[in-house]
This record gives structure tokens, C-alpha cells and sequence, in this order.
């Protein structure tokens, strides 16, 4: 991988990108983690739960503000822990592809896990929080997830 680049690595929320990159960057060199709710959280000043309230395709645009300031203050590869699609106040939505696009990624790594998995890790989570979903709704998702990013890769 090109010094000064974007994975992403996208996955619906409690699937465990987090986990997944903090093993990832234990073993590579010159890999930044960074996830966007965190760019969001610094940009906005806000809490993670509060990001959920605000316009979610609004936040886009400071997203994308945040993490170009990011790439251009950080040398090396970043690995960008990202959705594709986000469980928001008016149900799901997607996060535009030119989003994406201007993460300008050379690579895009989608993490799965059982749904009764992530319904039990979302709940045991306090940190955070996430609507109420049982296994089969974030079967869906995780669904949808794969087909927007999908789409997003072959673009």
C-alpha cells in the first residue's frame, strides 16, 4: 500500500471495525487508525449520541472537511472505520458515494459478524447509544451495508 493512503473499513455499527483496526495497526507499519464519528465528535464538539440527532448528510460534508485536514496532517497509511449506511432518527440512511469519493481509498474492507452477536455487543456497549435492533433488523442492515459498499467498491 502507497505511503499516504485511505482504507476504508466499513461495517455497521457494533460489528467491531474499532476492534478489527486496533489489531490491524498493532501489526502494520505506518497505519493510522481514525474513525470518522471521532473526526465528527472533534469537528462538531458534540457526543457521539448527539451526532445521531443532528442531520446525518449534513455531518457528511464536516466529515469529509475533518478527514482531509487529517490526510494532510498525518504521514502514512489511514485506516478510516466508516458506514456505509447509518441507523438515524428517520430510519436508515445512506451515506452518499461521493462521501466515499473523496476519502479517495485505495482499498475498502467490509466486517461482518453474526447479527445476535452485534445485537448483544451494541447492548452490552454503554459507551454508546444505539437504537434497540433485534438479530434479523441488523441481518438487514448488514445486508444493505454490503450492497451499498458494493456498489461504492465497483465505482
Amino acid at each position: 500500500m502507497p505511503n499516504d493512503s485511505t482504507i476504508l473499513l466499513i461495517g455497521i455499527s457494533g460489528v467491531g471495525k474499532s476492534h478489527l483496526a486496533i489489531s490491524a495497526i498493532s501489526k502494520l507499519a505506518n497505519v493510522v487508525h481514525v474513525q470518522a464519528s471521532q473526526l465528527l465528535k472533534e469537528e462538531l464538539a458534540a457526543q457521539a449520541e448527539a451526532l445521531r440527532l443532528g442531520s446525518i448528510q449534513e455531518n457528511q460534508s464536516i466529515l469529509v472537511t475533518a478527514f482531509r485536514r487529517k490526510r494532510q496532517n498525518t504521514t502514512g497509511t489511514l485506516l478510516l472505520d466508516s458506514h456505509t449506511i447509518i441507523d438515524g432518527r428517520e430510519g436508515i440512511e445512506v451515506i452518499p458515494f461521493a462521501v466515499f469519493e473523496a476519502f479517495e481509498p485505495k482499498a475498502m474492507v467490509a466486517v461482518y459478524d453474526e447479527p445476535q452477536i452485534i445485537a448483544e455487543r451494541r447492548n452490552s456497549d454503554l459507551s454508546r447509544i444505539r437504537p434497540q435492533r433485534t438479530a434479523k433488523q441488523l441481518e438487514e442492515h448488514q445486508a444493505r451495508s454490503e450492497k451499498v459498499g458494493a456498489e461504492y467498491a465497483t465505482r
